[in-house]
């Protein structure tokens, strides 16, 4: 009898200890419980900051390559590759031209113009220098839409055929323009504005 009020008295005790600690964590939590929502988010925003700043990173960085690639990087790609090209096809370094000039082709150099007046005559001092026989290039301008004095001066020139329509369509349109007026074997296209250098023509 003795010791069944004991361990009675010691499994009450148990049971009030047990109370005043669940009752105290109780207390503790709803005493603190703003501090741990306020760790809770100032960790998680921690870390989404640092999510967000590997992110920008990467970005910079990929954003850096692509302008290096777009100005440097493209060009080296490219010279390596016409290097390792020269390397696997060796050409020889003079054009194989036909040592009788009467077996060149005929060749039309076709310029389409639009308002180019400013650059007539410099075109045509760059065209006279052609190493290329006379009687067999054909200089066609297509001046398609043009109103300024493109056309009076490209008329004294003799060996200009000029090919002219009222009505502007663009360059994809003058340049079929002036394939219709063509009659010779081979077609080169230049711009107004662009000069060639001699032997642009049979190296061509």
């Amino acid at each position: 009898m003795h010791f069944s009020r004991f361990f009675v008295a010691r499994h009450l005790c148990r049971l009030l200890f047990a109370r005043t600690l669940r009752q105290k964590s109780r207390s503790y939590y709803t005493r603190h419980k703003n501090k741990c929502i306020y760790f809770v988010l100032l960790s998680f925003f921690r870390n989404f900051a640092g999510m967000i700043t590997i992110a920008v990173e990467i970005i910079f960085w990929l954003c850096l390559a692509l302008v290096v690639y777009t100005y440097i990087g493209y060009g080296a790609i490219l010279y390596i590759i016409l290097k390792i090209k020269h390397l696997i096809y060796r050409r020889e370094s003079e054009p194989i031209l036909p040592l009788n000039e009467d077996m060149l082709p005929q060749v039309t150099l076709m310029i389409c113009a639009y308002n180019e007046a400013k650059v007539i005559a410099e075109k045509m001092k760059n065209i006279r220098q052609l190493n290329y026989p006379k009687e067999k290039l054909c200089v066609m301008w297509v001046t398609d839409g043009s109103n300024d004095e493109s056309n009076s001066l490209l008329e004294t020139y003799p060996e200009v055929t000029l090919v002219y329509s009222p009505e502007r369509k663009g360059k994809a349109a003058a340049m079929q323009h002036g394939l219709k007026e063509n009659r010779s074997e081979y077609v080169v296209f230049t711009d107004a504005n662009t000069m060639l250098n001699t032997d642009a023509l049979r190296e061509i």
